[in-house]
């Protein structure tokens, strides 16, 4: 799901035609799909007792960051859509939002390499 939401975001940086901008919303539709997903796999990582704390902590950083990217966004759109800036890019703000989720793509494999290793061990214990 991250990984169509990275793309979305470029290309909605990239669009130049109206089209694209359809192209980029259909490709960001899994993302929005697989979000319970995501927090189901989450979720089986924590013990019972510790999934209100869990999902306070899930709830606590979308809450955190629902504000803030806008306001990062929105610097630099006004930064980098000024004709007469060094390099005007418009799209700018929405790279680098794919650039972030990107980032949380490689986070998310390592967690999953070390989830499949904990499971592999756990599972050869039981032997």
């Amino acid at each position: 799901g991250v990984f169509f939401e990275a793309f979305h975001f470029v290309i909605f940086a990239m669009a130049s035609k109206g089209w694209m901008m359809y192209l980029a919303v259909l490709v960001g539709v899994p993302r929005f799909v697989s979000s319970p997903t995501l927090r189901s796999v989450i979720a089986r990582q924590a013990k019972p007792e510790e999934q209100g704390a869990l999902q306070g902590a899930l709830q606590s950083l979308s809450t955190i960051i629902q504000p803030i990217a806008p306001l990062i966004a929105s610097v630099l759109f006004g930064l980098f859509s000024d004709p007469k800036s060094a390099m005007y890019f418009p799209g700018v703000a929405m790279l680098a939002m794919g650039a972030i989720a990107s980032v949380a793509i490689v986070f998310a494999k390592f967690a999953f390499d070390f989830e499949d290793a904990t499971l592999g061990e756990t599972l050869s214990d039981q032997d």
